[in-house]
Formats: C-alpha cells, sequence, structure tokens
C-alpha cells in the first residue's frame, strides 16, 4: 500500500493485492491495529478480484493515522498512512540510539522530530508505556524534541523500547548490569 495524501474533505484510498481472489481481508486504523474499520458511514470496503480497497470519505485533521490491511488466511499485513491537507508526514531528524547503563543510573532516550505537533507513544517489549504505569517513568516534549526518562535502572528495564507515531518508529535496546535483551 502507498501513503494516501489528500485534501480536507477528499476522499482516502488505500489499495492492497492478495494472491487468491477468494482471500479476505480486514482494515485497521492505527499504530498498533487497534480499531477494526467497518464498511459503513465514513468508510467504503471493496473487493474486486484480487483488489482489496478502502475508502474513507470526507477526511479531516482526525482522519490523519496509520491504516492497516491485514490478510484473513496468513496475517500478512500492508501499512499505509493518511495524511490529510497540509499535514506533512513527520520524520525522525535524530533517532534514539541504545543505551548501556549500570543498575541505579538514569536512562534517557532522546529522539528529534522534524514537527512539533505530532502524536507519539512509547512501548517496552511491544506494550504501551505511560507515566502512571511507573514513577521512574518520565516522557518530555520539547518543541520537536521527545524523551522517555527512566530514574534509577534495574536489570528488571532491560528490554527494547520503541518510539512510534505517524512518521514510523525506532527501536532501541536498554542493557543494564551487561543485562541481554529479552
Amino acid at each position: 500500500m502507498k501513503d494516501c495524501y489528500v485534501t480536507e474533505g477528499g476522499q482516502g484510498y488505500f489499495e492492497c493485492r492478495v494472491k487468491d481472489a477468494r482471500t479476505k481481508v480486514t482494515w485497521y486504523l492505527g499504530n498498533w491495529k487497534e480499531v477494526e474499520i467497518k464498511p459503513e458511514g465514513k468508510y467504503d470496503v471493496i473487493s474486486r478480484g484480487k483488489r482489496r480497497s478502502l475508502i474513507v470519505n470526507n477526511c479531516s485533521s482526525d482522519d490523519v493515522q496509520a491504516v492497516h490491511c491485514v490478510a484473513s488466511y496468513n496475517g500478512c499485513t500492508s501499512t499505509a498512512d493518511l495524511v490529510v491537507g497540509n499535514m506533512e508526514p513527520v520524520h525522525f531528524v535524530r533517532a534514539p540510539v541504545n543505551v548501556f547503563l549500570t543498575k541505579g543510573q538514569t536512562a534517557i532516550f532522546d529522539c528529534l522530530l522534524s514537527k512539533p505537533n505530532p502524536i507519539v507513544s512509547w512501548s517496552k517489549n511491544d506494550i504501551t508505556i505511560n507515566e502512571s504505569d511507573d514513577v521512574r517513568y518520565e516522557f518530555i516534549t520539547q518543541g520537536c524534541g521527545r524523551s522517555l526518562i527512566i530514574n534509577d535502572v534495574t536489570p528488571d528495564d532491560v528490554a527494547m523500547y520503541e518510539i512510534s507515531g505517524l512518521g514510523g518508529k525506532y527501536t532501541v535496546n536498554l542493557v543494564v548490569d551487561g543485562g541481554t535483551v529479552v
């Protein structure tokens, strides 16, 4: 699938191709496929031969997000972004890097985005994390910069951490006291 760029009020169109004309697909919205799209109202789902299409009608800035097409027989996924109006896709100017620490130190994962307002989320081993999950977590937003701070690290913090949003994603590792990533 290709990213779709539309004007406010326009129609977004996504297409994926399957190997067999009988293959069913499911369409989802969100970075982690959290919302299944039903063919009603704002959304039209079309199946013709080996083509599967999704049409997003009357697009607005609220519709800017990742769109996923998932094949039912093997779970293969194709993903693209819906970009509305002049909302140029965000990209990483500086990516976060792996961090190697000893117990009790502070881990800081920093990155710089091309725009100041994108919504991003952080995850630990593919599970979204929030400040309320652990008092040691801090999430900092300063202009185009985004940071995840983990205070007083322990071997339990050894993991893969990921920052993701409309502009893509980066995965980095935290290693504590020579521990290995799980």
